[in-house]
Parts: structure tokens; C-alpha cells; sequence
């Protein structure tokens, strides 16, 4: 398709005259006679136009047929992204055009919810199973024992002791002290109304009860000139995510029960935050800004659900607005429910060679105080990060489910900041985005993130595993749009939507036991890595690949996704220098593969009728050996202790002058 940009006939004319007068190959597919012009327009408009007479071959042509579609208008306001979009357009031929590739959020609310661990009734406290036995015993029905077991422990020899069902036909990756383990760490992780047998609320999705919702956009930091293209677009975005939220909010309910529950969009109160400067200024500005609405002071205080859609440095502004609002009673976390989405959140600051780089160079030296408080965030010590610890605290403490998500083609920020993959709370909700252009398909190296994200939503450790490859994901300073693109997909809203509205209450049981006022505290654990130097250090990524491979908890609970690694691996061929040198670290995974599958499947195999006596004795023969050898450490470590007693003793009587004397 010709793109055409002005209507100009006396251009068209000149046009196909310089055609006429010096053919080129170009020409006949630029420039079209009526006739052709008229049969691509339609067969209607071919049959009521006229014959045309013909023309000697060296006469001027007529001019073109308009163009049918006019080109598509980029959707951004920067002039280079959109002189960038029709040099594309210009490029594509006619009939090459594909479908788009679509992005991904991952792991998918399915794939969190609905497999283990949060797939599994959490067990019940001491007050449900007083309870249960009383209506047991008054209505003679019997108890759900699924939902009344205790939670799992372990003996003094390190053994699950079974308190749960066991499974009645055990996968191959079945380990009772891994399942065990996972379970203790998950028992506290929301789940889902269709997991709590919560049918009213798991046939409606939780959209029962919600009247009044009230929905804050907050953008992150406003670059100038050149450096808003990888920093994000200078206006309008705190619109935009309030925008998008709203209408995650409207899909949702529009969705229960084949649209019964539709949701009246003006039952939804929007709010956009937008102000400059520093994270203290800006959260003391907004909040202002805030309260001199009287309408949406009422809305906050009148809302049945509250939700949050912040970017970038706003994720740390909406964080302290937040808690600012809880401690002064505007909002109330035990009749609302509050959901806050961060995406590409500097929760550990921005990457570090950004210092070095001539970014840094700018942002320390034109750019404001807000542009090196970025930098701030990456010293646990420095004031503004201690500032956002508290108030991440203290709004997980009130009840609010927080949902973070990060870019893996982001250019600004790395995946183990924006996930904040030090800080442990059951009501944090961790998702990646794929840029679909830019990871075409799904190889090892997105499988392996999404798996180590899995892993912590599971309330496992990914042993910095996720810190090591955040550098190998990063987008290009220059040419990366990771960093802004993830506001972009709606899958992104539906995501914090869903966990906001399907899921349980922090406030409620498995994340709040009976008895208990709040959930558990933040906990925050600094990274056992040094990220500034891991990239020096070849020995890191391999360590930290074999502590999550070979941790019993992850084996158990992910053995068939390891195994979908290890054959992902095999085929994985890096395009990048980068890349491939990952690829080189990772060699281990060989290893693995050639040993006959994952740790967890070797872990687990059962072990044959006609096998078990054999067995047994090469255990008891293996624990004679090491008695024995225990023995024989213990027997010469007491001759090395006598000997060296002996002569310590024999020096001293040598330097004695009582024993010189005798």
C-alpha cells in the first residue's frame, strides 16, 4: 500500500510525468492507470466506471488513485518514535503484513492459583477445628478433613511427618519433606475463593458487594528532552494508568456470570496524581492536591475497593500516599478492599552502570535533585529508601495486596528491583512482562525468569538466581522502550484486577491466623550477592543455579517445570555475546540432563519390589561404614589430641626452672 500525506493533484501530475518520462522498476507498482486503480478499488466501482480510450504509450498518465487508508498515526507524541513507525510502514510490502505478536504476563493468574502450593487449602487454625469438632458433634455431619488438617512438620530426623492426605497415585517428582517444606513456606500466601470452597464468591469472583471503587494513577519521574525516551513520556501517564485500571476494573466484572454483574462506569471515581520533583515532594504535593477535592476524599472514605496503578518513581510515591492515607484514617483496609500495582518500580534503585554511562553523566548533572534520588534507592542505609520501607510495611500490615511487575526488556530498571526480590510479605504478587516484538518466542532464558518468579510467588527463595540474570535481560539505553511499554498492556491491570477481587483477604484467613490482628511483618532480606560485582565473578550464576535446582522444597513443587528447563536448554541458541556467555555459565544444566533428568526425578525414584532388600542393605552397609569411619576420625583425633598434650606438656616442664633443677 502507498502511504500518502497531502492531496496535492499538481504534485501527483509532476510525479507520474518524471515516471512517464524515465520508466523505472519502481514505477509500475507506484504509479497505476484508471483502469488497474479501478479494479483495486472494487468490483462495483470497475463495472460503473467507463471505458477509458486508449493513449499512445509516450502520453502523460493520469494521476493516482487516492490511497484507501490513510497511515496509522503512532501512539505517542514524540516526533522520532513516529518518524520511526511510518519508516516501518513505508518498508512493509503489500500481503507481507502478520499479525502482531502479542505480549505476555507471566505467570498468569491460572498458573499461580491454581497449582501447587496455592492450589492447596491452607491448614486451619486452632479456633476452625474447635469449631468444626462442635458442629461436628451437634449436627453429625462429617468434617472436611482436607480443610482440617495440621500444618505439616518435621521430625527430629528431618522427615515430613505426614499430617495431610497423602496423594494416591504420587508423581515422579513426589518427595514428602520437599512437599512439607513448600507447604510451611506457602501457608500463609493468599488463595483462591474456588481453593477456599467459597462458592458464592467464587461464582461471582468476588465482585459481590463492590458499589463504590476508586482508582489512582501516579506516574513516575519526568525526565526532559532526550532522556523521556527511555525514562517514560512527560505528560499525561498518571491519566493513563487510571485510565487503564478503570477499565481492568470493568472488564472484570463484565466478565461474571455473561455480564450480570456489569458495572456501571460511573459507580468508578478516577484519580490522577500528577506532580514533579522529589519523592518527598511529590507525595506531600499530592497528598494535598488530594485533599482539596472534597469528592474524592468522599469517594476514598465511601469506597468498597481502592486500587493503585503507579510507575516507575511513582511506585514509591503511591507506597507513601498510601500510608499516609491508612495512618490518617482517609482509608479504611478492613472494609475495603486496596490493591497497589507497581510497575517497573525502583524498589532497589535503577541499574548501576547507569552511573558511568553518559546518561549518568546527565541526569547528575542538568537534570534535578529527583533525577539522583533515583540512585538513592540502591543504599539500604540512605534515608529515602529506609522512608519507603516503612510505608511498604505498614500498608502490607493494614491489609493491602501489592503487585509488582517488571520488564524484561527494561533499559532503566533491573527485574530484581522492580520485583524487589528481597522483600518477603504473603501479600506480595510478583508478574513479568514480555515484550512480544522483542522476545518473539519463548526460549530458556525467559523460561528461566518465569519459572524464578514462579518460584517466589510460590514463597520460596530463587537464590539471587533472578539478581544474576537481570543484567543479561537488560533493554538497550538508546533503543529499549522496555521501561515504558509495560503500562502499555492491559494484561498487566487484569492481572492486579483478578488478585484483587478473587483471591482472599490479607486480613482474613490463611494470611491473618485466628487470633491475630495483622498479617505477618515485611521482611527484608539484603541479596547475599554483592549485584555491583557478580558480573565479575563467573562463579556466581552456576552456585546460585545449583541451590534452586537443588532445593528440596522447589524439586517437589516444580520438578516437571525443571524438566521442561532442562530440554529448553538444550535447544536454547543465544543470538548475543551476552547471551552466550550466560549460556556458558549455565553449562551445569548439561550436567543434569546427562544424569538422567532433574535432581527431583532421581531424588524420587521408587525403588522395585525385588530391590528393597538390596536396598536396605546397602543403607545399613553404608551407615556400618560411616559409624566406622566416625570411629576412626574419633579414635586419631584423640591420639592427635594426646600426642600434642604430651609435647605441650614436655615444653613446659623444659622452661620449668623446678624441672631444670631436678
Amino acid at each position: 500500500m502507498q502511504i500518502d500525506f497531502g492531496d496535492d493533484k499538481s504534485a501527483s501530475t509532476s510525479e507520474a510525468k518524471k515516471s512517464s518520462a524515465a520508466p523505472s522498476k519502481g514505477a509500475a507498482s507506484t504509479v497505476k492507470p484508471a483502469a488497474v486503480a479501478s479494479l483495486a478499488a472494487g468490483p462495483s466501482s470497475a463495472k460503473s466506471s467507463r471505458p477509458s480510450t486508449p493513449r499512445p504509450d509516450n502520453g502523460p498518465k493520469p494521476d493516482p488513485a487516492p490511497p484507501v487508508d490513510r497511515p496509522t498515526t503512532p501512539l505517542t507524541s514524540s516526533k522520532t518514535k513516529a518518524g520511526e513507525a511510518i519508516k516501518q510502514t513505508k518498508k512493509q510490502k503489500p500481503g507481507s503484513a502478520r499479525p502482531p505478536i502479542p505480549n505476555l504476563v507471566l505467570p498468569t493468574f491460572e498458573d499461580t492459583f491454581y497449582n501447587a502450593p496455592r492450589s492447596l487449602q491452607p491448614p486451619a487454625g486452632v479456633l476452625k477445628r474447635t469449631l468444626s469438632a462442635v458442629n461436628t458433634w451437634l449436627s453429625g455431619t462429617p468434617p472436611d478433613a482436607a480443610r482440617l488438617r495440621t500444618a505439616p512438620k518435621l521430625g527430629r530426623d528431618g522427615r515430613a511427618v505426614s499430617s495431610g492426605l497423602s496423594p494416591t497415585h504420587p508423581s515422579p517428582h513426589h518427595d514428602d519433606l520437599g512437599l512439607a517444606l513448600s507447604e510451611r513456606a506457602a501457608v500463609r500466601l493468599p488463595r483462591s475463593w474456588q481453593t477456599m470452597n467459597n462458592r458464592s464468591k467464587a461464582a461471582t469472583r468476588g465482585c459481590q458487594g463492590m458499589g463504590r471503587i476508586v482508582v489512582i494513577g501516579i506516574h513516575g519521574w519526568f525526565a526532559q528532552s532526550w532522556a523521556s525516551r527511555f525514562m517514560g513520556e512527560p505528560t499525561g501517564t498518571s491519566v493513563k494508568f487510571a485510565t487503564e485500571m478503570r477499565d481492568a476494573v470493568l472488564r472484570h466484572f463484565a466478565s461474571v456470570q455473561g455480564g450480570a454483574m456489569e458495572l456501571n462506569p460511573e459507580a468508578i471515581t478516577m484519580i490522577p496524581l500528577s506532580v514533579d520533583g522529589t519523592v518527598s515532594v511529590r507525595v506531600d504535593r499530592s497528598f494535598a492536591a488530594l485533599l482539596s477535592r472534597r469528592e474524592w476524599v468522599e469517594a476514598l472514605d465511601q469506597a468498597d475497593a481502592i486500587l493503585f496503578a503507579c510507575h516507575s518513581q511513582g511506585c514509591i510515591v503511591g507506597t507513601r500516599i498510601l500510608a499516609r492515607l491508612i495512618e490518617q484514617g482517609l482509608v479504611h483496609p478492613r472494609r475495603a478492599r486496596i490493591s497497589l500495582l507497581a510497575m517497573c518500580g525502583i524498589h532497589a534503585g535503577p541499574f548501576e552502570h547507569l552511573r558511568s554511562t553518559v546518561a549518568g553523566s546527565y541526569l547528575n548533572y542538568f537534570e534535578n535533585a529527583a533525577a539522583k534520588e533515583l540512585f538513592d534507592f540502591q543504599r539500604s542505609n540512605s534515608d529515602a529508601y529506609r522512608h519507603y520501607e516503612h510505608a511498604l510495611g505498614l500498608v502490607l500490615e493494614a491489609g493491602v495486596k501489592v503487585t509488582l511487575v517488571a520488564s524484561t526488556d527494561d533499559q532503566v530498571v533491573p527485574l530484581h528491583s522492580a520485583l524487589f526480590s528481597s522483600a518477603n510479605h504473603p501479600s506480595i504478587l510478583r508478574a513479568l512482562y514480555i515484550h512480544g516484538p522483542t522476545f518473539p518466542r519463548l526460549d530458556f532464558l525467559t523460561n528461566m525468569l518465569t519459572f524464578c518468579v514462579a518460584v517466589r510467588n510460590a514463597g520460596l527463595s530463587d537464590h539471587d538466581l533472578l539478581a544474576l540474570l537481570s543484567s543479561s535481560v537488560a533493554g538497550s539505553l538508546y533503543g529499549g522502550l522496555g521501561h515504558s511499554l509495560c503500562y502499555e498492556e492491559r494484561g498487566t491491570y487484569d492481572l492486579a484486577a483478578r488478585y484483587l477481587f478473587e483471591t482472599t483477604h490479607p486480613l482474613c484467613e490463611p494470611t491473618t491466623r485466628g487470633g491475630e490482628e495483622s498479617p505477618p511483618k515485611l521482611e527484608v532480606i539484603p541479596p547475599s550477592i554483592n549485584t555491583k560485582g557478580a558480573a565479575s565473578n563467573p562463579h556466581l550464576l552456576p552456585w546460585s543455579l545449583r541451590g534452586i535446582l537443588e532445593d528440596r522444597a522447589v524439586r517437589a513443587t516444580f520438578g516437571e517445570a525443571i524438566d521442561g528447563l532442562i530440554e529448553s536448554y538444550e535447544t536454547w541458541t543465544p543470538t548475543t555475546r551476552t547471551l552466550r556467555d550466560v549460556q556458558y555459565r549455565l553449562e551445569p544444566m548439561r550436567m543434569i540432563a546427562r544424569n538422567g533428568g532433574s535432581t527431583a526425578k532421581r531424588a524420587a525414584t521408587p525403588v522395585k519390589d525385588g530391590e528393597e532388600e538390596d536396598a536396605k542393605g546397602a543403607e545399613e552397609r553404608a551407615s556400618d561404614e560411616d559409624k566406622k569411619g566416625k570411629e576412626g576420625a574419633g579414635k586419631k583425633k584423640e591420639q592427635s589430641l594426646t600426642t600434642t598434650t604430651a609435647k605441650g606438656k614436655g615444653k613446659a616442664m623444659a622452661k620449668s626452672p623446678s624441672s631444670s633443677k631436678l
